[in-house]
C-alpha cells in the first residue's frame, strides 16, 4: 500500500513535469491543454492535503502550526491564480505570464513541504502513514472522477422542484377550499346528526349555530317587513273605503235637498 508521503511526492513530480511541458510548448492550443490538466491536478492535490494530510499533522504534539498556516495561505493564493486562468483563453496576452507565476509559486510550495513538513509526518511511523495514504488515495480518486465527469447544473432540478412546490401548494389550497365548502354547507343545511362538523381536527359547532342564528334573524326580518307592508296596505284600503263612504253620503244629502224644491215648483204650477 502506498503511504501518504509517497503519494504526495508522486503528485509533485507529475505537476512539475507539466510545468516543463508548458515551457517547451510552442502553440497556444497545446499550452492551454497542458495548463488545464495542471490546474485539475493541483485542485485535487490541494483538496486532499487540506482535508486529510494537514489536519493529521495538526494533531501531532509537536505540530508546526505556523508552517501549516503558511502552507494553507500558499494554497489560497494558488487557487486565486487558477481561478483566473480558468476564465482566460490561452491566446490572452497575460495567460503565459500568469501560468508562469503559478508554476513558480507551486514549486516553492513543494520544496518547503518536502523539506519541512514531510519529516514531521514521517515521525508518525509507517503504519500510520499507510493508513493515511489509503484515505488520501481514495479521496483523490473520488475527486478525479468528479473533475472528469462534472455533474450537470441544477437549473432543471430547481425548476422541477419549483414546479413540485407549485403543485403541492395548489393541491393544499384546493383541499382547504373543499374543506371550507363542506363546513359551510353542513352549517347551513344542518346535515350532521348532532349539529357538529369536524374539519382538520376542529369542531365547527359555533359556525353552524351562527349560520342558523343568522338564518333565523334573516327570516324574522323578512316576516317583520312583510307585516309592515301588510299594515300599510290595510291602512290604505281603509282610507279608500272611508273616502268612498263620505262621497256617497255627500251625494245622498245633495239629492235629498233637491227633492223638496222640485215638489214646491210642481204645486205652484
Amino acid at each position: 500500500m502506498t503511504d501518504a508521503l509517497q503519494l504526495l511526492r508522486t503528485d509533485h513530480n507529475e505537476v512539475k513535469e507539466l510545468f516543463k511541458q508548458f515551457e517547451q510548448a510552442d502553440d497556444s492550443k497545446t499550452k492551454g491543454e497542458i495548463a488545464q490538466k495542471a490546474i485539475m491536478e493541483l485542485e485535487v492535490h490541494a483538496k486532499v492535503e487540506e482535508e486529510i494530510f494537514y489536519p493529521a499533522l495538526r494533531k501531532q504534539d509537536d505540530a508546526e502550526k505556523d508552517m501549516l498556516d503558511e502552507a494553507d495561505e500558499e494554497h489560497h493564493v494558488a487557487k486565486l491564480l487558477m481561478a483566473e486562468l480558468s476564465s482566460m483563453r490561452a491566446t490572452s496576452d497575460r495567460f503565459n505570464a500568469k501560468f508562469t507565476v503559478l508554476a513558480e509559486l507551486v514549486k516553492h510550495h513543494i520544496d518547503e513541504e518536502e523539506t519541512e513538513l514531510f519529516p514531521l509526518a514521517a515521525e508518525e511511523g509507517p503504519e500510520r502513514l499507510e493508513r493515511l495514504g489509503g484515505l488520501m488515495e481514495r479521496r483523490k480518486m473520488e475527486l478525479m472522477r468528479q473533475m472528469q465527469n462534472p455533474r450537470p447544473r441544477s437549473t432543471t432540478t430547481r425548476r422541477t422542484t419549483g414546479a413540485g412546490k407549485a403543485r403541492t401548494t395548489t393541491r393544499t389550497k384546493t383541499a382547504t377550499s373543499g374543506a371550507r365548502r363542506k363546513t359551510t354547507s353542513t352549517a347551513r343545511n344542518g346535515a350532521s346528526a348532532n349539529g357538529r362538523t369536524t374539519v382538520g381536527g376542529h369542531t365547527t359547532t359555533r359556525r353552524a349555530t351562527t349560520s342558523r342564528g343568522t338564518s333565523t334573524r334573516a327570516t324574522g326580518t323578512s316576516r317583520t317587513g312583510t307585516a309592515r307592508t301588510g299594515t300599510r296596505t290595510t291602512a290604505r284600503a281603509t282610507a279608500s273605503r272611508a273616502a268612498k263612504t263620505t262621497t256617497t253620503r255627500a251625494k245622498t244629502a245633495a239629492s235629498t235637498r233637491r227633492k223638496p224644491a222640485t215638489a214646491t215648483r210642481s204645486k205652484s204650477r
